[in-house]
């Protein structure tokens, strides 16, 4: 999808109308926003000692700096922007899109970057190695800088970004940390869309800033503890994200998956090494990323396809897989079978049954009654 063949190239052009600039900017903003709640201020400070120490090498050349610290520098910096550009690239008009409400969902792109946190780890790295090992290079003049950057980017986002992010639906499982004050009542949402609260999104923002504060005041200890009590409030606060928001997220999501997909795993491991050396196809229907992913990893010897691609396969007996209302016959002929012995009025995540009279003959072989679905009519 994200090939050259499938890019409108003639859209680009449109990026020096105000609106495209400006959607651009608040997008980029939003995303500085939650880098600075989810890792401390760290990002921020890297971004500002990038350009001071660049600022200070080849204009001023007030500091001692080796070829080698120069390169990480910039190779920190070049890496960094390039894939908040391809970030910011890929997804334009998200944020008028969503401020206007032609876009109603996926507000996660709003919030989050998968381009941008790829490119974080550098700079966050080359942060931590100013505060601990070179702080003359980043002074208070500096660290005043940062403080004011980031006041200015937390009230842009709490005036023209917040309200937008708590309208709409995202993807939480995508923005893991900034889930650490949001009330997850129903996993199932986890993946397929929940809302954002301003009390949440405002909750990370302020406690981000408030460790990027204790950092920067942590910074200007002379002591040799410094850089150790520094190192100490990264790990502790990282772990306490990651702890809450493993258990909140991750954790819950995937034992979610687990429960929603059993029925359909054990049952199809029943016959699968009966039946996929001759017919291993199936096709997945109305399912999220994570639930396909987790029917690959269990039923290996089935090979699983998408609804666009059944032409190019050219396939006419496989197993459908999908949500247990999710069975439309408007994509092909109707020569559906449901098993007899699968509870389909009882099903309360997916379902399974059968595309083809020849896999149906197949599976009556194995000794599986198939019954022939007939849709009712509304």
């Amino acid at each position: 999808a994200n090939a050259i063949e499938s890019t409108d190239i003639g859209s680009y052009f449109s990026f020096f109308s105000f609106s495209a600039i400006k959607d651009l900017v608040m997008l980029c903003l939003s995303w500085l926003q939650s880098l600075i709640a989810s890792a401390q201020g760290l990002a921020l400070i890297g971004i500002i000692v990038v350009f001071s120490v660049l600022v200070k090498t080849y204009f001023s050349k007030s500091i001692e700096i080796t070829l080698y610290e120069k390169s990480a520098v910039v190779f920190s910096g070049l890496v960094f922007a390039g894939y908040y550009a391809a970030g910011a690239l890929f997804f334009r008009g998200t944020y008028l899109a969503l401020r206007t409400g032609e876009l109603e969902r996926r507000v996660d792109r709003l919030l989050y970057d998968r381009y941008a946190i790829c490119g974080a780890g550098m700079i966050i790295f080359l942060a931590l190695y100013v505060l601990c090992c070179k702080r003359e290079w980043f002074k208070l003049k500096e660290k005043i800088l940062c403080i004011a950057a980031a006041v200015l980017v937390f009230g842009v986002w709490i005036w023209k970004i917040l309200p937008t992010a708590a309208k709409y639906t995202g993807y939480i499982y995508n923005a893991i940390i900034l889930n650490t004050f949001n009330r997850v009542s129903d996993p199932a949402k986890i993946l397929s869309g929940e809302y954002f609260t301003k009390e949440a999104l405002l909750g990370i923002s302020l406690l981000g800033g408030a460790l990027m504060l204790v950092i920067l005041l942590l910074s200007l200890w002379k002591s040799k503890r410094a850089p150790y009590w520094i190192l100490t409030v990264v790990l502790v606060s990282d772990l306490f994200f990651i702890h809450v928001n493993y258990i909140k997220i991750r954790k819950a999501s995937n034992d979610y998956v687990v429960e929603a997909t059993a029925e359909v795993v054990d049952f199809m491991q029943e016959f699968e090494d009966e039946i996929t050396d001759t017919y291993p196809y199936i096709l997945k229907g109305s399912l999220s990323g994570i639930k396909i992913q987790f029917y690959q990893s269990q039923l290996m010897d089935y090979k699983m396809f998408g609804k666009k691609q059944e032409e190019q396969l050219g396939e006419k007996n496989y197993f459908i897989v999908s949500d247990h209302d999710d069975i439309n016959t408007d994509w092909y002929e109707n020569d559906y079978y449901l098993f007899k012995d699968f509870d389909y009025e009882n099903a309360e995540y997916d379902i399974v049954y059968v595309k083809g009279n020849a896999l149906m003959q197949e599976m009556e072989k194995l000794g599986y009654e198939m019954v022939k679905y007939i849709p009712s009519e509304e």
